[in-house]
């Protein structure tokens, strides 16, 4: 989407032209989507970075070193103290998140680069070479890493002391006397949570004496209590500065937990996708959270309000982060504000880096700059080393299968670069001999019953190989998993990769038990997947 709309601006000429009259200072964009980057090497402008993710992970993955025995990856739900496990399991996850940023996302990104560009120009090297990196996050709340000079921190940039609260949020907090008051935001992407949960969380709060502003987009709850206010929006950096605020149940978006540290106030966090969990275990570790999950709101919420509520600790912790975070020379805005005028007035300065992150990029992808430039060159007219990347359909699951059925028409998310798909196996066709890399994830819920039976649903993913030479099948990968009967709602994912020998015309299949099939969520498209390359 983004790749086509920078190729719409480029064909604008009109557009183009008054860009280019305007003498604009320099470019400041996210990089997570690429037309910002792109456009400031076509308009010749300095690159500044507001930034917290790139294309397949946490921004640092692309400028400085990140060794996988203490930088926990995003989505790894581990902190930087891990066992030998978790680090193999942490570096699985930046694998996969290299692979599926290789083939799905970069080459639409390198296909403007080789259209409307010089010859030897690599998106790579235009992403990693942003003059400055505005980073949304600091060290009072990240886990130590390596960096860069040209890496500036601006965590909480949003932050600022809380203004007066409108008159009937005001007085509903003051009738909560010296209990206090809790607010509930599970953010704007969420509209509503399933009545099962929201009755659970309801009531949760009618067992308390604190009065709670709740965020709540949907029907009223059924257990709703009296102490229980709800509303489509809140001013919630100013609720979250209130003396009387006790207890902050969010989602774990990067604004919510930045502003819970500005303000001090401890945090009962809802994480439901993407960084949620992450950024949680961070405050958690810092002894100033508690995380429950969805699929334990029923037994664990009301525990977890009790025990942030009573226990001083949890309070003292984020104040203490609040201290920190607040005992600065300049506040995170300014400074970011500074060093952009300082890009504006001396322009160009990645100099200062650019030998150092060229080292770093030759580490972590066994090449050299010079190698990507003449792989850019050679790019048109080439005959590409065979990769695919297939994905589910929303109903994947709807009639049981033998093998996992996968889209394989380009839609974007689809690509196949010389491979082929045989519709009767619901196979990947192997083209030639050699060594690849094949990885697969797959997602799995438990519904969402009231009846459960106690049992323990055994999971088993399969990675068959049926080859020519054999006319068998035979399995190449295998992982296991088990969850509980009584998880209502819970999403499990199992992902597995390797590197195997194939020979031209082998069949790539994956297999589910038949007794676990309708626990396959195909809901999410995107992380549910099959791939292979050759080496």
């Amino acid at each position: 989407m983004m790749a086509e709309m920078v190729t719409n601006m480029i064909e604008d000429k009109d557009l183009m032209k008054n860009l280019k009259e305007t003498q604009y200072d320099l470019v400041l964009t996210d990089p997570a989507w690429g037309a910002g980057v792109l456009m400031a090497h076509y308009l010749q402008l300095p690159l500044v970075y507001n930034v917290r993710w790139v294309t397949f992970g946490e921004g640092h993955q692309v400028i400085a070193p990140s060794p996988m025995s203490y930088v926990p990856m995003t989505g790894s739900g581990l902190t930087d103290k891990m066992t030998f496990t978790e680090r193999v399991k942490n570096m699985l996850i930046k694998l996969l998140g290299q692979v599926q940023d290789r083939f799905l996302v970069r080459p639409y990104y390198q296909a403007v680069c080789d259209e409307y560009f010089q010859p030897g120009v690599d998106f790579n090297e235009l992403m990693q070479g942003a003059d400055l990196w505005l980073m949304r996050v600091d060290f009072v709340f990240e886990f130590p890493r390596p960096t860069m000079p040209n890496v500036i921190y601006m965590g909480g940039f949003q932050c600022k002391p809380a203004k007066p609260l409108p008159q009937d949020l005001e007085d509903f907090i003051q009738s909560s006397g010296e209990h206090g008051a809790i607010i509930m935001s599970l953010g704007t992407f969420v509209k509503e949570l399933p009545s099962d949960i929201t009755d659970e969380i309801a009531s949760a709060f009618a067992q308390l004496p604190q009065k709670i502003i709740w965020r709540h987009i949907g029907d009223r709850p059924a257990t709703l209590g009296n102490n229980t206010l709800l509303v489509d929006w809140m001013p919630q950096n100013d609720l979250l500065g209130h003396p009387k605020m006790r207890l902050f149940v969010a989602h774990g978006g990067t604004n919510g937990v930045q502003e819970a540290i500005y303000h001090g106030v401890p945090v009962v966090g809802l994480p439901l996708f993407f960084d949620q969990y992450d950024n949680l275990l961070r405050l958690q570790t810092r002894g100033g959270a508690k995380i429950v999950t969805i699929a334990t709101v029923d037994n664990d919420f009301l525990k977890a309000l009790q025990e942030v509520l009573q226990e001083p600790s949890y309070r003292e912790n984020m104040q203490r982060l609040s201290n920190l975070h607040r005992d600065q020379p300049m506040n995170p805005l300014d400074l970011a504000m500074f060093w952009i005028e300082y890009v504006m007035r001396h322009k160009a300065v990645f100099f200062f880096t650019q030998r150092v992150i060229r080292d770093c990029i030759e580490k972590d992808t066994f090449t050299t700059a010079e190698n990507s430039r003449q792989q850019a060159i050679d790019r048109q007219g080439q005959n590409p080393k065979p990769n695919a990347h297939l994905t589910t359909s929303s109903s994947c699951n709807s009639v049981p299968k033998d093998y996992i059925q996968w889209e394989h028409q380009d839609t974007g998310l689809v690509h196949m670069q010389n491979f082929t798909y045989d519709e009767s196996k619901q196979a990947l066709v192997v083209p030639q001999e050699g060594r690849y890399f094949v990885y697969v994830g797959v997602n799995f819920r438990m519904p969402d019953k009231d009846k459960v039976s106690g049992e323990v649903h055994f999971l088993s993913l399969k990675v068959l190989k049926y080859s020519i030479s054999y006319e068998n099948n035979w399995p190449i990968m295998e992982v296991k998993d088990s969850i509980p009967d009584d998880r209502r709602g819970e999403r499990r994912t199992m992902y597995t990769g390797q590197v195997v020998t194939l020979e031209e015309g082998d069949l790539l299949m994956v297999s589910i038990d038949e007794d676990n099939y309708e626990l396959i969520d195909c809901s999410a498209e995107t992380t549910m997947y099959i791939g292979a390359f050759l080496l």
